[in-house]
């Protein structure tokens, strides 16, 4: 399953430009090698 930024900045409580500059910053270095499990991780902790 696959979510856009938008769903996730969403379940985080976040705006989608937020998780964009995140990304620039290098702060999801998993990113490019495994968006699925990043995303689904980023889900389940912003669950916690």
């Amino acid at each position: 399953m696959y979510y856009s930024i938008g769903e996730i900045a969403n379940k985080m409580g976040i705006a989608a430009s937020t998780l964009r500059y995140y990304d620039r910053e290098g702060l999801f270095p998993m990113l490019d090698a495994a968006a699925e499990a990043f995303a689904c991780s980023l889900i389940q902790k912003s669950k916690r």
